[in-house]
């Protein structure tokens, strides 16, 4: 990991260097911000990313892989919504090495927090683990007006944009360390295409399981705290 010269610093504030090609990475950096003319006080803060670094140089570099979540199916009806969700980390517990660890064990796991998108209102059911699939269920009678008349329907709940809210869950050495994902939103259209396209493919979407975590700290200086390869 190296930090940028001075004269770039606006631009990029730091990089990575030497990661595994085809490998998943859960970065968290803590860093602290010193304000020059002491106009405020020190603000320690935390930014957390993870993401797939490509297998090869041919891959458009613009395009940066940080989803971990799949729309598996979807049902949508007038008054409700039901969604299943696979992610490409699968449940199990594997062997990792590390740079100060011989040899560990690690188990990872995805939590799912879903939120639909109404005219009147959010929708938010209750947050899962994934284990093959995590299964959601949406009443939009909660968001639905009634009429004044007694014969006439509700109102249309106008719900039409979902956002998942990923979370990793790992577990190393009975150490649990929690990291956010980036969330992904997207209209029900949008939704209904994604399914069609899994469905219709002939691979699977879900790449084998390789994960790296560096934690890292960041202060007036930076440096690597601890590095980790899961195989």
């Amino acid at each position: 990991m190296s930090t940028s010269n001075e004269d770039d610093f606006f631009v990029q504030l730091f990089s990575f260097d030497g990661l595994t090609p085809g490998t998943w990475f859960a970065i968290r950096i803590l860093y602290r911000l010193f304000f020059i003319d002491n106009s405020s006080r020190d603000l320690a803060t935390k930014q957390e990313i993870i993401v797939q670094t490509k297998n090869s140089s041919r891959y458009d570099q613009s395009i940066v892989n940080e989803r971990v979540v799949l729309i598996d199916s979807i049902i949508v009806q007038r008054t409700h919504m039901h969604i299943a969700v696979k992610s490409v980390f699968t449940n199990t517990k594997k062997r990792c090495k590390t740079l100060s660890i011989t040899t560990s064990w690690f188990q990872i796991a995805t939590v799912i927090v879903p939120e639909l998108l109404c005219e009147r209102g959010t929708i938010k059911p209750l947050a899962q683990q994934v284990n093959r699939v995590a299964e959601f269920d949406f009443d939009m009678n909660t968001v639905m007006v009634k009429s004044s008349s007694s014969r006439s329907p509700k109102s249309d709940p106008s719900c039409k944009r979902l956002c998942i809210f990923p979370f990793l869950r790992v577990i190393i050495n009975n150490v649990t360390e929690m990291f956010k994902a980036r969330e992904w939103c997207a209209t029900i259209d949008e939704l209904k295409h994604e399914v069609l396209l899994i469905s219709s493919a002939s691979t699977s979407s879900f790449p084998g399981l390789i994960l790296c975590l560096l934690l890292n700290l960041l202060s007036s200086t930076v440096y690597l705290n601890s590095s980790m390869a899961l195989r």
